[in-house]
């Protein structure tokens, strides 16, 4: 099962970083990621 993980953001680059960081390291390898600015 495949699932999105969409981030919301504007103006926060430093916060950003780390939650891709985070959501990278998940175990489950059937995922993307949106981020919306």
């Amino acid at each position: 099962m495949r699932f999105s993980i969409i981030v919301p953001t504007y103006n926060r680059k430093n916060l950003l970083r780390c939650c891709l960081a985070a959501t990278t390291n998940q175990d489950y390898p059937d995922f993307e990621v949106i981020v919306v600015d």
